[in-house]
């Protein structure tokens, strides 16, 4: 038996960006209703959330964007149980339009099961009412990284295997000036039942701190709002390492870790007031030509600022 569940849902007005488009952040909220919808779907079989008892949280998350959705699209979110291991399992979400199908965005959402202390459950426990399921790993995955190109789990391996040890063992964001300081305040509205920042809320910090990097390059506002170019964001991978609550002062250290003729790959750090690390991500963004949609050569003055915000000592 596999476990599937399509979730229907439009786009609010509120989910649109400064492009007319629907925010990046958005899709995360969207797979949010999805998994409740899957879970919820599928209740009988997971007591243990529906009485309480545990949390579902996420400990990663790596999307692509594959297309724009705008306002009055009917949109679907399909959800597959992609993986159980230990103590983690894996969930694969598409969102796409309902009519036509365009595929807008996909993501492999990694979660675990813990019980209020924060105890985590193993999953032949939590899934121990499904004695039938068969993780659909190896036909999922496939299908899926043929249907939304390779970005898909590409960004997680590139981070570990590149920049991992430098950013995290090292800590190298703390002394290397490449790396720019964005600091913001979590607010009340953007906790979630559990108490805590939800996780579609990183998304917002991170698109806020590549903005004042995007800022530093010298990006003409005036040009984004006419269409002639823009820096889209095409692929991230976050991963969720401490909870936020609400009023916590944060920093996100911004830099490029690789920076190409028409793309660059981001790294974000997080940081709560005492300095633990909260999250860290790594974005794939593109410079674009709204007007025809095609990929296009960073601006001039772009490329010369670029070297300046680049990450020093980079592992190759």
């Amino acid at each position: 038996m596999q476990l599937l569940h399509t979730t229907f849902l439009y786009p609010r007005y509120s989910d649109m960006d400064g492009f007319a488009h629907v925010n990046n952040a958005a899709y995360l909220h969207y797979i949010e209703e999805g998994r409740v919808d899957f879970f919820h779907t599928h209740q009988g079989q997971f007591p243990s959330l529906q009485n309480g008892t545990h949390l579902l949280v996420l400990t990663s998350v790596e999307c692509s964007f594959s297309a724009s959705a705008v306002y009055g699209n009917p949109l679907e979110v399909h959800t597959w149980l992609l993986e159980v291991g230990g103590v983690k399992g894996k969930l694969f979400q598409q969102v796409q339009d309902r009519q036509n199908h365009t595929l807008f965005f996909s993501a492999i959402v990694e979660f675990a099961v813990v019980s209020r202390s924060g105890k985590p459950l193993k999953m032949a426990d939590f899934f121990r009412n499904l004695p039938e399921f068969t993780p659909a790993r190896e036909p999922l995955s496939a299908n899926a990284n043929s249907r939304h190109g390779s970005n898909l789990m590409h960004l997680h391996s590139l981070y570990k295997k590149s920049w991992k040890s430098a950013i995290e063992q090292r800590k190298i964001f703390h002394h290397d000036p490449a790396f720019q300081q964005t600091s913001l305040l979590t607010r009340f509205n953007e906790l979630d039942a559990y108490r805590h920042i939800n996780n579609a809320i990183y998304f917002t910090y991170f698109e806020e701190a590549r903005w004042r990097l995007l800022e530093n390059l010298q990006v003409n506002l005036q040009n984004l709002w006419d269409g002639s170019e823009a820096a889209v964001l095409a692929g991230q991978f976050v991963s969720y390492r401490k909870d936020l609550p609400a009023v916590e002062p944060v920093t996100i250290y911004t830099a490029f870790v690789e920076f190409r003729q028409a793309s660059a790959y981001v790294v974000h750090v997080l940081e709560n007031s005492v300095r633990e690390l909260c999250a860290v991500a790594l974005a794939d963004i593109v410079s674009v030509n709204l007007k025809s949609g095609r990929p296009q050569r960073w601006p001039e003055k772009t490329r010369k600022c670029a070297p300046d915000f680049l990450m020093s000592h980079v592992e190759t």
